[in-house]
């Protein structure tokens, strides 16, 4: 994930971020103080943009929790049962529909 965020300068920009925000809403990624206490207003250039009202590590954690750990979760789950349905997951030697064991061999596999 980090090199991700070193190639894009330009968060604001961020294919990623833009489905987020589309998601999730628009200030979940902002700092407190820039959400909207009301329905947004339109405004010209007054507001921060998201690399200047979040720190850099803030905005990656954000996104590991909001985005990247449910949907890493929902794949362990899903990789676990196939293994349960007779799917190989080359160099796992674990159990069968066994999540976590699924996820260690992974996370070590991949530097987790």
């Amino acid at each position: 994930n980090d090199l991700y965020f070193q190639h894009r300068g330009d968060l604001a920009a961020n294919p990623v971020l833009q489905a987020v925000r589309k998601k999730l809403g628009p200030d979940l990624l902002r700092p407190t103080e820039n959400r909207a206490v009301s329905p947004p207003v339109e405004t010209a250039g007054d507001e921060k943009t998201l690399e200047e009202g979040c720190a850099h590590g803030e905005l990656r954690q954000l996104i590991r929790d909001k985005v990247f750990s449910p949907a890493n979760k929902k794949l362990m789950e899903l990789l676990a049962e196939q293994v349960g349905k007779g799917m190989v997951l080359v160099g796992y030697e674990g159990k069968a529909n066994d999540v976590a064991a699924v996820t260690e061999w992974l996370t070590s596999s991949w530097g987790g």
